[in-house]
């Protein structure tokens, strides 16, 4: 099967993931999961990706991680994925990197702060709406291909 493309996928719940990530990689995308924000931020420095999929809540496990998301900037950890998108923003922009959010979270809040921080509504969405895998497929694919 050939190469769908390369994702970087940061979420803390990589064990929700697994049928999600088996659906990719079965439709040929290379899939690197990672749980922290440090290790997400030294891939996408260093890596060559098609899409970044980002979830909201996101737990700092490092020193580093908590002064660089504090309590006031990610709401106590509630919106630590929104403080990573705005502080890497600009970087996946000049890299034409497109970023889809997959969330538990169904608040309208947090949907129109992606909003505002640039992010297109219709990479938004919450992982009970993708459960179903080529639902799941056909967004990734129009999110890469936007």
């Amino acid at each position: 099967m050939p190469d769908a493309g390369r994702i970087l996928w940061i979420d803390n719940d990589t064990q929700y993931l697994a049928p999600f990530r088996a659906s990719l990689e079965d439709s040929g995308f290379e899939v690197t999961t990672v749980e922290t924000l440090s290790k997400a931020t030294n891939l996408l420095t260093g890596g060559r990706y098609d899409l970044v999929i980002l979830d909201v809540m996101i737990p700092t496990t490092a020193q580093d991680e908590a002064e660089g998301y504090s309590a006031e900037v990610s709401d106590f950890g509630f919106k630590t994925g929104l403080a990573f998108y705005k502080k890497n923003r600009d970087l996946m922009l000049r890299l034409g990197l497109p970023v889809m959010v997959m969330t538990v979270r169904i608040d309208q809040h947090i949907v129109d702060e992606f909003v505002a921080a640039g992010l297109p509504r219709e990479c938004m969405f919450t992982k009970y709406s993708v459960r179903d895998p080529d639902v799941f497929l056909e967004k990734i694919d129009l999110i890469i291909n936007r």
